[in-house]
Formats: C-alpha cells, structure tokens, sequence
C-alpha cells in the first residue's frame, strides 16, 4: 500500500508493510483484555474500596499515593496480563 505526499514534503512515498494485511482481531481483543485489566485494578485500588494508603491523610495525599500504587502495579503487570491475553487466541 502506498501513500503519495505532496512534493513539497521531504517523503513522498510512504510503503506500508503487510500490517493491513494481518487479522486484526488478535490485536483487538488483547488491547480489550488489557483496558479491562486496567479499569479492574483501577477499581480495586481506589481509596475505601480495598485499601486506604496512608491512613488519617488528606484527600489529596490519599489519592496520590493510589495512583503512585496503580501505576506501580500497572507497569509490572500489565505485559504479563498482554502476553497472558495473546496466548488465549493462539
């Protein structure tokens, strides 16, 4: 698949692999499961749902210290959660 670009740009053919050519599914669906994956621990780990890091502490205090602890658990986990996704559909 090409793209012709104005010849004032520097590129003016843009090929594109064979990305088009693939089912696009697989991709779909692991993207799916891992935006639930992503809204789930979202949710648990909300202050008074599961936890309330550090207790008897502002608001704010409170809602920076869960977020530092979701994107904490997000970044480790969420290859594995990918990966445990991509196997489903192989």
């Amino acid at each position: 698949m090409y793209i012709l670009f104005p010849m004032s740009w520097n590129i003016r053919i843009v090929m594109f692999s064979n990305y088009f050519d693939r089912p696009m599914y697989k991709n779909t669906t692991m993207t799916m499961i891992v935006s639930l994956y992503a809204a789930l621990l979202f949710f648990i780990l909300t202050p008074d749902v599961l936890l309330h890091l550090p207790p008897k502490a502002n608001k704010y205090t409170v809602a920076l210290v869960h977020a530092l602890v979701f994107a904490l658990i997000f970044h480790f986990t969420h290859k594995y959660v990918s990966t445990l996704s991509a196997g489903l559909y192989m």
